[in-house]
C-alpha cells in the first residue's frame, strides 16, 4: 500500500542519522508523540507519520510535524528497512524495500533526537479474503431547511478468510475539478475590501504585467504564456470514521450489504461528470481491531481525536527508555481493492451549476480564498483512474 493508514483525520497531516536538526518554530519536545504507520502486503512504499498533538478538542489544529534521527520498520525473522525522511514528519519506504507478507509479523523503532526511543509491537498480518462487489443506492433527503440532498450510498459483498475475521473496509473517492489558478492572488496581502493583486503560478500558463515595476500593487494585466498544467485536478475524499467487521452479523466468514460510504451529488463532485469509489479490505490483528474500534467510538462521541472513549485508550507503541506517553498504532494488514465509478448518469437529477469557481490550482491556495481551495487535489489522478 503506497499510503500509511490513514488516521487521516488526525494528521495534518532530518533525514535518518542526523545528529541535531533546528526547525524554527517547532517545539519538539512539546506535546504527545503521535505515530501512524501501515505496511501491507500491496507494493511499497510504506508510510510512517510522526507528529506532536496537545491534549485538547483542537488537537487537529495543534499538530506539529516530529523530525527524528531514525525511523525504522522490522519484521519477526530480523529484516529492517531504515525509512527516508519526505516531508512534514512523513517516512516512506522504497519502492522496491521491504514488503508485508501475511503469517509474517511487523514493528517499528523511532529514534528522536532528544534521544528518546519508541518500538512498537510486533503486529501479525492475517490474511484478508476478497471483495466480491461494489453496489450503491440513490438517495434523496430534504432537510427542514434549505434545499434537497442528494447522493449514493455504497455498499460492498465480501468474504473474510475466516469466520472469526476481524476486517476493515476504508473508503475514499475522487473526483476530477477544472480550477482557474491565472486568478490567484497573494496570499500575504491583506484580506479586505481591497482585493490583493493577482499572483499567478507558472504553472497555468498566465503571467501578472506590472504596470509599474517592482510595485504589484499599482495594477497590471494578465497575459497567456502558454498552456496550464494545473487547472485539471483530482480532489480525493477521505472517510470520516472506519467501517469494521463487527458491525456486521455474519456466520460463514461472507459479508453482505456492506455500508462502507456515502458519496455526495453535487456540482464539485460529479461537475466532470465522473466520480471513482474506492474500497479497500484490510485484515486486522486483534490490537488493530481494538484501536480502530476505539477510534470509531471516538468519533462517534467526542470532538476530540485521542479523548478516551467511555474511559479507554489504545496503541501498541511505547518509549524503550523513557516514560514518555506516545500515542496512535502501527500495524500490518492484507489488503484487497475494488474500484467502482459512477457517473452523472447514474443520477437522478441533473448536475447543478457552479455557485463559485474555483479560481485556485490543485496545490496551491490562498488564505484571501479560502472557500476556493482544494488542499487534497492533485494535478495528476490516482494509478486506478480510468
Amino acid at each position: 500500500m503506497k499510503k500509511a493508514s490513514l488516521l487521516f483525520l488526525v494528521m495534518l497531516l532530518v533525514a535518518a542519522c542526523v545528529d541535531r536538526l533546528a526547525i524554527d518554530g517547532v517545539a519538539q519536545e512539546e506535546g504527545t508523540l503521535v505515530v501512524d504507520g501501515l505496511i501491507t502486503d500491496a507494493p511499497g512504499p510504506y508510510q510512517v507519520r510522526l507528529f506532536r498533538a496537545s491534549v485538547s478538542d483542537a488537537i487537529l489544529n495543534n499538530a506539529k510535524p516530529v523530525f527524528a534521527k531514525e525511523v525504522l520498520i522490522f519484521d519477526d525473522l530480523g529484516n529492517t528497512e531504515v525509512l527516508s525522511y519526505k516531508e512534514d514528519g512523513l517516512y516512506e519506504t522504497a519502492p522496491d524495500g521491504i514488503r508485508g507478507r501475511p503469517g509474517r509479523k511487523y514493528g517499528v523503532r523511532i529514534k528522536l533526537l532528544d534521544g528518546t526511543d519508541y518500538e512498537s509491537q510486533l503486529d501479525e498480518m492475517n490474511p484478508v479474503g476478497s471483495i466480491d462487489s461494489l453496489y450503491y443506492e440513490w438517495e434523496a433527503y430534504k432537510p427542514l431547511k434549505g434545499p434537497p440532498e442528494y447522493g449514493f450510498r455504497i455498499f460492498s459483498n465480501t468474504r473474510g478468510n475466516n469466520p472469526g475475521a476481524h476486517l476493515r473496509w476504508r473508503f475514499s473517492g475522487t473526483y476530477v475539478l477544472e480550477t482557474f489558478p491565472q486568478f490567484r492572488r497573494l496570499n500575504d496581502a491583506n484580506c479586505g475590501s481591497t482585493p490583493p493583486p493577482p499572483d499567478p503560478p507558472p504553472c497555468s500558463g498566465w503571467v501578472y504585467n506590472l504596470a509599474v515595476p517592482g510595485n504589484r500593487f499599482a495594477g497590471g494585466s494578465l497575459e497567456y504564456v502558454g498552456e496550464c498544467t494545473c487547472c485539471i485536478c483530482w480532489v480525493t475524499q477521505q472517510e470520516k470514521k472506519p467501517t469494521l467487521s463487527e458491525d456486521v452479523v455474519v456466520t460463514d466468514g461472507t459479508f453482505a450489504n456492506i455500508e462502507v460510504g456515502y458519496v455526495s451529488f453535487d456540482q464539485w463532485t460529479f461537475g466532470k461528470k465522473k466520480y471513482m469509489v474506492k474500497v479497500e479490505q484490510m485484515s486486522l490483528s486483534p490490537a488493530a481491531y481494538d484501536f480502530w474500534q476505539v477510534f470509531k467510538d471516538q468519533k462517534e462521541g467526542s470532538s476530540s481525536l485521542f479523548q478516551p472513549a467511555f474511559g479507554r485508550t489504545t496503541t501498541n507503541l511505547y518509549s524503550t527508555n523513557s516514560n514518555n506517553t506516545v500515542m496512535g498504532i502501527f500495524y500490518a494488514a492484507a489488503i484487497r481493492t475494488k474500484v467502482m465509478f459512477l457517473t452523472a448518469d447514474d443520477a437522478k437529477v441533473v448536475v447543478p451549476p457552479y455557485d463559485i469557481e474555483p479560481k485556485e490550482n490543485c496545490v496551491l491556495w490562498s488564505d484571501c480564498e479560502r472557500l476556493a481551495a482544494f488542499p487534497n487535489g492533485l494535478a495528476y489522478p490516482p494509478p486506478e483512474w480510468e
